[in-house]
C-alpha cells in the first residue's frame, strides 16, 4: 500500500479523504485500505491483509457484512445513498470488528448527499472508518473538511512518466495529471493514441486558420474524454497566452470556464452544440 498511515490502530482518524487525479488507483488503495481494516489477524497495528481469515475471505468474495461501498463511474452521488452509510453505521457490526464505509469520487455528491455525509461525519460511530476520494478536495464542503484527515498518493515526475510510458506524447502526459492507470491504458491502445493525435492535430491547424470549427469538433465528439481533451488543449494554449500577457486571454478563459460549469452533465447532441458555440466563440479571441 502506498498510503502514509500510522501503523497503531488506535491513531488512525475517523475519516480519510484520498484527493487524486488517478482515482482508477485510489480506488484500488483505499479498496486494499479497506481489507487491511477488516482483518482479523490486524488487532492493535495496521498490517498487509492476511488474505485467509474469515473477514479476507468474505471481503475478496464482495460478500462482507461490514463493508459499504458505492458503485464507481455514477454520474452523481445522491442523498438515498448517503443516508445507506449512515443506517449501515448504525448497525452493531456483523463479525464484531470494525466498519468502513469506502465512497468513490464524492465530489459528485449532490448538496442534500454532501448534507447528509457531513451529519455522519459529525457522529461517528465507535469502530467505524469513512474511506473518500476524489478528484479535487477544493469541490467538497469546508466542513467536510474540517472533519477528515487527508491522503496523497505519490506521483512520479513528467521525466520520470516520459521515461516508463514512451510511447504516449507529452500532450498526453500532461493530460494525465499524473494518472498513471491512464497512461498504462493508452499506451496499450494504438486506437485511442492515433484518436487523441488526430484530436491535437486538428486543435494545432485550427490555431493556424487552416481548418475550420466543425473538423476540430468532428475529431472530439466520439467520446467525453476526447472533448475533455479538447477543453485541455484550449486551456493549456490559454495558460501560455496569459504568461505573453496576451489580449482577449481573460475574456476566452471566461468562456470556457463557463462552457465547463453549463455542461459538466450534458451529453449527446446538447453537448456538441454547446462545444460549437464554444468554440465559434474562441475563435476571434486566440
Amino acid at each position: 500500500m502506498q498510503l502514509a498511515l500510522p501503523q497503531q490502530l488506535s491513531s488512525l482518524a475517523h475519516a480519510y479523504i484520498l484527493e487524486s487525479s488517478d482515482q482508477q488507483k485510489a480506488h484500488q488503495q483505499l479498496l486494499e485500505l479497506s481489507q487491511m481494516l477488516l482483518c482479523q489477524q490486524n488487532k492493535e497495528t495496521l498490517e498487509p491483509a492476511c488474505g485467509h481469515c474469515h473477514s479476507c475471505s468474505l471481503f475478496q468474495a464482495q460478500t462482507h457484512p461490514d463493508f459499504f461501498a458505492n458503485e464507481t463511474g455514477q454520474n452523481s452521488i445522491g442523498v438515498d445513498e448517503v443516508r445507506q452509510v449512515s443506517e449501515f453505521l448504525n448497525k452493531t457490526s456483523q463479525l464484531s470488528g470494525n466498519q468502513v464505509v469506502l465512497l468513490h469520487q464524492v465530489e459528485k455528491m449532490t448538496e442534500n448527499a454532501s448534507n447528509a455525509l457531513l451529519k455522519t461525519l459529525e457522529e461517528p460511530t465507535a469502530k467505524s472508518y469513512l474511506l473518500l476520494s476524489c478528484h479535487s478536495k477544493s469541490q467538497l464542503l469546508p466542513t467536510i473538511l474540517s472533519r477528515c484527515q487527508f491522503l496523497t498518493l505519490p506521483k512520479m515526475q513528467k521525466q520520470e512518466l516520459q521515461a516508463k510510458y514512451p510511447q504516449v506524447p507529452d500532450y498526453l502526459i500532461g493530460f494525465s495529471k499524473g494518472a498513471e492507470s491512464k497512461l498504462e491504458s493508452w499506451q496499450q491502445d494504438q486506437d485511442a493514441l492515433d484518436a487523441f493525435a488526430e484530436v491535437y492535430q486538428a486543435f494545432i491547424a485550427w490555431l493556424k486558420r487552416q481548418q475550420p470549427d466543425f473538423v476540430v469538433i468532428e475529431s472530439a465528439s466520439t467520446s467525453p474524454e476526447l472533448i475533455e481533451f479538447l477543453l485541455y488543449l484550449f486551456s493549456r494554449r490559454l495558460y501560455q497566452l496569459g504568461v505573453k500577457q496576451q489580449p482577449n486571454t481573460w475574456q476566452a478563459q471566461a468562456l470556457l470556464s463557463k462552457y465547463q460549469n453549463s455542461t459538466s452533465q450534458t451529453q449527446g447532441v446538447n453537448q456538441k452544440l454547446a462545444l460549437t458555440s464554444l468554440i465559434a466563440s474562441l475563435r476571434p479571441l486566440l
